[in-house]
């Protein structure tokens, strides 16, 4: 190693650093930053804090090759995203963030020296350290700076000041300006620094580096160079390795090294002769609350530091692009008084006793720091003593802002999570990582491919390959695709090329909720300006977002700085448009009261409803009824009347217009009420002239005449009711496959006895099975459709007798519901849903009857015989009659059967039981709460029994009992009442994520969440066992045990459940018989479907496998068979028909 100036103080300094913390002031080059660490070292490990990653790494790189040993072993360093280095390497570099990290981690225990370098820049992270390492005083300090106040340091640590004078060659100066006091300027930068280049090639042997703001002042120089037959160099932070080694080493040409002041100070860059200073930087600065960056004239401890660079090998020249005597400030204020304080404050929080436990080499502005503590309370990370809650503690080793870190904790689900993670990593990366394209016809590709044009949905895109019309920056992108994989690992998320589908519009709402100052409203007063009550911004170029948005939502900003504070604005960088309605739903308004006025002789008052002093909604409200029971409210056109629909009948009274609000009922003495149905109704509607009102009971509409309803002089005995509907339903043809198909070749289990079929044929013409037999006895029609199933089993598909799931949203059923193709992918043919939405369900089945969507045959009762008390659920029944009613207008929608739900006395449940057999329907109890209550329950007369009973074992007296009765059971023991139910036994036991039918057709964000995050336990604490214990017994005494999956994981639900027959004892035969002819017995099915035979529907699945032998294997489906219509399992792709179109989420 070549002699430095910094030796001249080595013998003081390890005197010294034995028994005192060290200040070493020492000018630029003098080898401080390499040669103090070593030196150290020789008294303990040593923690190198560089402020900038580009000096940790080519200071440990240099200083390891200098001791001919790999980085890593006696020198290494510790970056973001990359470490080298182990417990026994002797000095490590490390930025400031990872010093921080380990220092809440474990207070640097294993280190005996720190050393801050480059103190001088005074970054708020370097100031908090010094302030805990001080607290802390379990360490030998040493704080190096080239330009630093070092009296004031050394009263603060109570050190010993080293001065190295360093060596240094003159340098010229020279000042290019149009005036001696010129101040650096931006205009017309690049050919100022162009022409500068110029004139030092002429002057100078070696090479040239030029100080310039920012990335993109350097590239835009950069391009302007090529001309000047140099080799040009960009060194910034974040820029690649390749400029990195050009801009550290000498080359055969000379160099343009274009430079932000990350090249100020530690980088040693050899060979500089000239510098260009364009007197330039970016600085951050605090407005209101939050850190911009704004571009700045540099101070003069800055100028004389770039100075430096040209000096340390052999006569300099320094180019000054301002005036001699431009009136620069004497040094950069420190960061903490120039930038919002959370992140300080949390450190703070998480590593000390809090902050104001800190005694800070500056005292920390008050307002800052209470802006910072009140945010760190609001998201829940600060306790009143200051100290870090648990959260707060969460959420301080994230790489990121706490800011950011609280959006992805706060997203409610994995998908929304990821998506966040996706646009945290874009923002967490400094430098641009996307340009927008400027061809019209690549701007209407990106409009079509991301309909939104939202930021947000663009960078989660771009984070997944998911759009090719972007130019990116691969170096940035590598970083924040490094940023996302470490916060998904993190939080236990699936890698990013497994990233979930997410709901745009809740993630959107969902951050709303979690930040709603990021809310903008357009301002009404200022073209293209957005202000959310406390700042105002505009939208950047560089955004989606239409300007004619009403409100956005924005997570990124950045600053453009005007003559003043006054002059300067914000941009709107990373945004997502919003609806308006989302304010109200939040709260996030004020509401607003104008004075009273008199409209057509009512008085109303005007309501507004504002944000950020924008209105968003006036009107004239008065709030005239209220109902405990009222489902529907319908006033008539001409404001006469009143019409509402309560526990299923409707009724009409006189609107009222003035007092208090009328809490209405069908009972209310006070108002005349006039009940019109007589039989259930529901979707109330007035004619034009408020003569007639209508409403609907399924099929059939209904109409009253309402002339004279209430007038004075009418019949006391008058009669209103309607009694009779008119039916305007519309008939479709049900759906019925052309042509034969033949299954040839597998093991048939045809579930007609124990029937089974070695190298079986089934012929299917049309949607009825036409043969079933062995292969050598039937011969094959010569226009069927052949199917070669050698090897495979074929059995009837699964007919699920208690199933659960959305078959719509908002009485909108989808065209396809990946619910209903996971569970025909899996074999399910029939389900028999016990509780939905009645408008959905019965609307899907009539669907599916007509082959307008693709599902399993569908059958449910419809909305529950509620007996709690709950607004268009409740089923007040006290006689027969009541629960005829009920029945009644069930039946009319498309229900054979009910539940009776909680009904709490048992007459009640007779009643509806008698109503059952009078109108031929079934009635299905919710069952499994207590034993006494179920046996009623078969005693009654139920058709079944919901749900497994709670104990863990029967004797003969209900043995007896329940055999006696033709009721059935479906024990649901995915669900299983009385212990860890059997759904999470797969769970635990199986990668339910890994199922290839489950991970094609179920989205990532409903599938991996429930079946990675998973519940372990020993079996003996699974209590399905038991109930598949007594499910065997009771099905061997001849009551129809049922298969019931619940709904709780789409199709393969049904075959755990199969499972779980096995495991409770069932041979394998008898727990398919339970999965498929049973069921359908027990739903008066078996006529139609449940096992195969001539003449009934075609509904089978095809399996890899022989379940007789292996019952788990029954989920390796190939095909399914629904209807006669065949489907590969695969794919879902009717066989012999057009692709059907791809489900939301898949690619």
């Amino acid at each position: 190693m070549t002699h430095l100036p910094i030796e001249a103080i080595k013998l003081e300094f390890l005197s010294t650093i034995t028994h005192s913390d060290v200040i070493v002031s020492a000018a630029t080059g003098s080898g401080k930053s390499t040669c103090l660490p070593l030196w150290a070292s020789q008294s303990g490990r040593v923690l190198v804090i560089e402020p900038r990653r580009i000096a940790c790494t080519s200071l440990a790189e240099y200083l390891a090759q200098q001791s001919s040993q790999p980085v890593g072993e006696r020198i290494g360093y510790a970056i973001r995203f990359e470490s080298h280095c182990n417990e026994n390497t002797d000095v490590v570099f490390v930025t400031p963030g990872v010093a921080l990290r380990w220092f809440f981690e474990d207070k640097l225990n294993e280190f005996d020296i720190v050393m801050l370098d480059e103190f001088h820049e005074r970054r708020w992270d370097m100031d908090l350290l010094l302030a805990m390492l001080k607290q802390h005083d379990q360490h030998r300090l040493i704080v190096t700076s080239a330009t630093l106040n070092t009296a004031q340091l050394a009263a603060y640590l109570n050190a010993k000041i080293l001065h190295s004078e360093g060596s240094m060659y003159p340098v010229d100066e020279l000042f290019i300006a149009s005036n001696s006091r010129a101040m650096p300027s931006k205009e017309q930068l690049a050919e100022r620094v162009i022409n500068a280049c110029q004139q030092a090639i002429l002057n100078t042997p070696g090479d040239i580096l030029i100080f310039l703001p920012g990335k993109a002042e350097i590239q835009a120089c950069a391009a302007a160079a090529k001309k000047l037959n140099t080799l040009v160099v960009s060194l910034y932070g974040g820029c690649s390795a390749q400029q990195q080694a050009l801009a550290l080493s000498v080359q055969s040409q000379q160099r343009l090294i274009f430079a932000t002041n990350v090249a100020e100070t530690s980088l040693t860059i050899p060979n500089i002769s000239c510098v260009i200073d364009s007197g330039l930087e970016r600085r951050t600065h605090l407005r209101g609350t939050k850190t911009v960056l704004g571009l700045d004239a540099i101070s003069i401890d800055s100028a004389k530091q770039r100075l430096g660079r040209a000096g340390r090998t052999q006569h300099g020249l320094c180019i000054r692009l301002y005036g001699q005597h431009a009136p620069l400030i004497k040094s950069t204020p420190p960061e903490v008084n120039r930038e919002n304080l959370t992140e300080l404050v949390l450190a703070a929080a998480c590593s000390s006793d809090g902050i104001q436990s800190l005694s800070f080499i500056d005292p920390l502005p008050e307002k800052s720091q209470a802006s910072a503590i009140s945010l760190l309370n609001s998201i829940g990370a600060l306790a009143a003593t200051g100290i870090a809650t648990e959260y707060g503690k969460a959420l301080y080793p994230l790489p990121i802002d706490a800011t950011l870190a609280h959006l992805i904790h706060s997203m409610p689900t994995s998908s929304l999570m990821q998506a966040m993670i996706d646009v945290v990593a874009i923002m967490s990366v400094p430098a641009r990582i996307y340009q927008l394209p400027t061809q019209q016809d690549l701007i209407e590709l990106m409009n079509i491919h991301l309909p939104n044009r939202c930021d947000l949905e663009l960078a989660i895109a771009i984070m997944r390959d998911q759009i090719s019309t972007i130019d990116i920056a691969l170096d940035a992108f590598q970083e924040a695709k490094q940023f996302s994989e470490l916060l998904r690992s993190t939080f236990a998320l699936p890698e990013l090329k497994y990233a979930a589908s997410y709901d745009h519009n809740l993630l959107v709402e969902s951050i709303a909720a979690a930040r709603p100052n990021c809310i903008f409203i357009k301002r009404n007063n200022k073209r293209g300006a957005f202000g959310n009550g406390l700042s105002e911004v505009v939208l950047s170029k560089s955004s989606r977002i239409d300007d004619r948005s009403k409100a956005i939502l924005v997570l990124d900003t950045y600053a453009l700085a005007g003559q003043g504070t006054k002059q300067s604005s914000t941009l709107a960088t990373l945004n997502a448009p919003i609806n308006i309605a989302i304010i109200q739903k939040l709260s996030l308004g004020t509401y607003l009261s104008e004075s009273p006025e008199l409209i057509d002789n009512v008085i109303f008052i005007n309501s507004l409803y504002t944000y950020a002093g924008v209105t968003l909604e006036s009107k004239k409200v008065s709030k005239l009824y209220e109902s405990e029971h009222a489902t529907e409210f319908r006033v008539s056109p001409d404001g006469e009347y009143l019409a509402f629909a309560e526990r299923f009948k409707v009724y009409v009274t006189p609107l009222v217009e003035s007092g208090k609000a009328i809490n209405i009922g069908p009972k209310d003495s006070k108002f005349p009420i006039e009940q019109l149905s007589v039989r259930a109704g529901e979707s109330i509607s007035w004619s034009a002239d408020s003569s007639k009102l209508y409403w609907t009971l399924g099929p059939e509409l209904y109409h009253a005449n309402l002339n004279g309803v209430f007038a004075i002089n009418s019949k006391s005995d008058a009669d209103f009711k309607v009694k009779n509907g008119e039916n305007i339903g519309f008939s479709k043809k049900v759906n019925e496959p052309k042509g034969m198909i033949a299954l040839t070749g597998g093991k048939i289990i045809t579930m007609n006895g124990d029937k089974v079929i070695e190298n079986g044929v089934i012929i299917t013409d049309g949607k009825h099975i036409k043969a079933v037999g062995p292969a050598s006895e039937l011969s094959i029609p010569k226009d069927a459709d052949v199917i070669d199933v050698t090897g495979k089993t074929i059995m009837p598909g699964i007919v699920d007798a208690h199933a659960h799931g959305s078959q719509g949203s908002n009485e909108i059923i989808p065209q396809q519901n990946w619910k209903n193709f996971a569970g025909l992918a899996l074999g399910v043919t029939t389900i028999h849903d016990p509780s939905n939405d009645t408008t959905e369900i019965f609307t899907a089945s009539e669907m599916q009857k007509a082959g307008m969507i693709v599902g399993p045959r569908i059958f449910s009762t419809g909305t529950i015989l509620y007996g709690a008390n709950m607004p268009g659920y409740t089923s007040h029944i006290d006689s027969l009659e009541d629960a005829k009613f009920h029945l009644e207008r069930l039946k009319k929608v498309g229900a054979f059967s009910v539940k009776s739900y909680n009904q709490p006395r048992r007459e009640q449940r007779q009643q509806v039981v008698e109503a059952g057999r009078e109108l031929e329907m079934m009635v299905v109890p919710e069952g499994g709460s207590l034993l006494q209550h179920n046996l009623s329950m078969v005693v009654d007369g139920h058709t079944g029994i919901e749900h497994s009973i709670p104990v863990e074992n029967i004797y003969d007296d209900i043995k007896q009992l329940w055999s006696q009765s033709d009721v059935g059971y479906t024990p649901t023991l995915v669900v299983a009442y009385g212990g860890i139910w059997g759904e999470n036994y797969w769970y635990d036991k199986t990668d339910v994520w890994n199922h290839p039918r489950l991970s094609k057709f179920v989205p990532q964000n409903q599938l991996l969440p429930r079946s990675m995050r998973r519940v372990k336990a020993p079996d003996h604490h699974y209590n399905h066992f038991n109930n598949a214990r007594v499910s065997a017994e009771l099905q061997d005494l001849g009551v129809l045990v049922n298969l019931g999956a619940h709904g709780q994981r789409e199709g393969l639900g049904a075959h755990w459940e199969m499972w779980m027959f096995a495991q409770g004892g069932m041979t394998p035969l008898e727990a398919i018989r339970a999965s498929t002819l049973d069921p359908a017995k027990y739903l008066g099915l078996d006529k139609n479907v449940g096992s195969l035979e001539v003449g009934k529907l075609a509904d089978l699945m095809v399996i890899d496998g022989d379940p007789l032998i292996d019952i788990r294997s029954s989920d390796k489906v190939d095909y399914t068979m629904i209807n006669g219509r065949l489907f590969n399992a695969e794919t879902m792709n009717e066989v012999g028909k057009k692709a059907r179109q791809p489900l939301y989420f898949e690619k």
